[in-house]
């Protein structure tokens, strides 16, 4: 995807913005994505999103979309599944999300089970956790609290979705995380990091120019005297 993708406020989601695949952005967590693959005659949702720590396939209601995702964004939801399945290997999916997201691109057997694989240790090291806390921790730490992400992780999941400038990711993420702007070439050093380790990093995407379009509308009015 090159350019900006265009966001929409919008104070209801119609079961007609459904009709196809839809993305929405959590305002909270600049890389945090929904992907809405069905809507329900009653107004329930099915998506694909990373809960906690795995990617999960759940089915929400209208207001529970728009409570954690206010803001619709028309990007590609093809790359957005593909983008999924590849973070899939290092956050984990269930075996009913990575099968949803198979419907839509392919998926190979190794990627299946080292996806479903991760999600069942993380969810085995969450029980083990929560046997060995005292009780008056558990007190302390009931509520459940959104997985805390990492520059890091920001920083290659903004490089995947491919639509967005370098100077935009860095703004982004340093305004998230409260970096230095001396670390300005962190964006090019994680693009290099995900090629290295397989991954199929997108082109930097090119700053569209303020003045190109009148450039433009000069170069035809001259042409036509």
């Amino acid at each position: 995807m090159s350019g900006k993708s265009q966001v929409v406020s919008t104070p209801r989601l119609e079961t007609r913005t459904y009709e196809g695949t839809v993305i929405a952005e959590r305002p909270n967590y600049e890389a945090a994505f929904c992907l809405v693959l069905s809507s329900s005659s009653d107004g329930s949702l099915t998506v694909v999103a990373r809960f906690q720590e795995s990617y999960e396939l759940r089915k929400l209601s209208e207001k529970e979309v728009l409570r954690q995702y206010p803001k619709v964004v028309n990007a590609d939801p093809i790359k957005t599944a593909t983008h999924f399945t590849q973070f899939s290997r290092y956050y984990g999916a269930t075996q009913d999300a990575i099968d949803a997201l198979a419907k839509m691109v392919p998926i190979s057997e190794e990627l299946k089970m080292a996806a479903t694989k991760r999600a069942k240790a993380s969810a085995a090291k969450k029980t083990t956790t929560k046997k060995t806390t005292t009780k008056t921790t558990m007190k302390k730490t009931g509520e459940k609290k959104p997985r805390r992400l990492s520059a890091a992780s920001v920083f290659q999941e903004l490089i995947m979705l491919g639509k967005y400038t370098d100077d935009e990711i860095f703004s982004r993420v340093q305004k998230q995380f409260g970096l230095d702007s001396k670390k300005r070439s962190y964006v090019a050093w994680y693009r290099n990091y995900l090629r290295k380790h397989g991954q199929n990093a997108p082109a930097p995407v090119e700053p569209v120019k303020k003045d190109a379009k009148k450039t433009t509308a000069k170069k035809k009015t001259t042409a036509k005297k």
